[in-house]
């Protein structure tokens, strides 16, 4: 059987899932009408005499007095506070990519990170770089050796090849990877734990969390078409001393 993460079918369209969470037997509570309070309810008139026959009540509209406010008021300043890396609001992920670049992203931006600080020139907007509107739910990157970035936003996903984002994306979650709920917290991938392992991915929403195993790896053909990701690369080294070792066992022959 060619073991091939090729994406001719939906991500989810592989083997089986480990769920951790059985939310079967997890039922929403619906909330119940609240009455208004009854100082709350609408007074109804009283009158110091009772009208005759001949006296109809008449009802005088109300002048309508035209607002002094601008057009615009009360929406949002388009002074919008510049983004500063130490203002202590949380970041909404943390990715690398298979070159090995260390990406954080937080509301509308993102940073690249080296080991002490950030790169120059950041940050920026996701939007300019990665074609979605910030800010993102999670997003992991897949430790093979071709190591697809997934950037995860609502209901739908985007899957990047080393910064270039392949065809046929955006996905819903939905069809990509099945049971999975939209509106991810955080997502995070681990390596095969051996050469005839599955990777595996972990998603976090509230105080649940999911893992799925991916099913097909890249054949060699698909890893010798690009270079390979740097954070397989250290993990393959890690267990074998070349590739030619990793691809004897993985795939029955030499490169």
């Amino acid at each position: 059987v060619t073991r091939g993460d090729v994406f001719a079918l939906p991500e989810d369209d592989y083997l089986d899932y480990s769920f951790t969470v059985d939310f079967s037997t997890v039922e929403g509570t619906k909330a119940a009408p609240t009455e208004l309070p009854t100082s709350l309810l609408t007074a109804q008139p009283t009158w110091e005499s009772n009208p005759g026959p001949e006296e109809m009540l008449t009802e005088v509209p109300m002048e309508e007095v035209p607002s002094t406010m601008p057009d615009g008021f009360g929406a949002q300043d388009p002074m919008e506070e510049p983004e500063e890396l130490c203002s202590r609001k949380p970041f909404d992920a943390f990715t690398d990519l298979k070159n090995g670049s260390l990406y954080a992203f937080r509301g509308k931006y993102f940073y690249e990170l080296d080991e002490t600080s950030v790169r120059p020139g950041y940050p920026k907007l996701i939007s300019d770089v990665w074609g979605i509107e910030g800010p993102i739910d999670a997003a992991f990157t897949r430790i093979n050796c071709q190591g697809k970035t997934y950037l995860f936003k609502g209901s739908q996903y985007w899957r990047f090849d080393d910064g270039a984002l392949d065809p046929g994306y955006p996905r819903d979650i939905s069809e990509g990877f099945e049971g999975i709920p939209n509106s991810i917290d955080a997502a995070f991938a681990l390596p095969a734990h051996s050469y005839h392992g599955n990777e595996r991915v972990y998603f976090f929403k509230d105080k649940y969390y999911w893992s799925y195993d991916f099913a097909h790896q890249p054949t060699q053909a698909d890893c010798e078409k690009s270079s390979p990701s740097t954070v397989f690369n250290h993990y393959a080294f890690m267990n074998r001393d070349s590739w030619e070792d990793v691809f004897q066992i993985l795939f029955g022959g030499r490169m």
